[in-house]
């Protein structure tokens, strides 16, 4: 969530929730409703489980919420570190998961 957040504040229009370029933004585009919530929502779980097999794996092997956001922003965002801010990606990630524990 603290990434998806970071990207595009879950926007859900021009490039999506996670900010996808190339053929990935494109196969997207190729869903019915590409800019819904729950069809971008569902193409992550869909590239998770095929294309990104990799980051899927990494994920999964986290055990904290700031090794899952910094898995998820290197294995599947792939964003260039520049433009990235961990620590701000991170700090939203803890935020909404205290929001969901309460």
């Amino acid at each position: 969530m603290g990434n998806l957040w970071q990207e595009n504040r879950f926007n859900t229009e021009g490039d999506g929730i996670a900010q996808w370029l190339g053929g990935r933004l494109e196969r997207l585009r190729q869903r019915e409703n590409p800019q819904d919530l729950a069809t971008q929502l569902d193409y992550i779980i869909h590239e998770l489980q095929t294309t990104e097999k990799h980051a899927h794996n990494m994920l999964v092997s986290t055990t904290s919420v700031e090794e899952a956001t910094t898995a998820f922003q290197n294995y599947y965002e792939r964003c260039n570190p520049y433009y990235c801010m961990q620590a701000q990606r991170i700090a939203y990630a803890v935020d909404f998961y205290w929001k969901n524990k309460a």
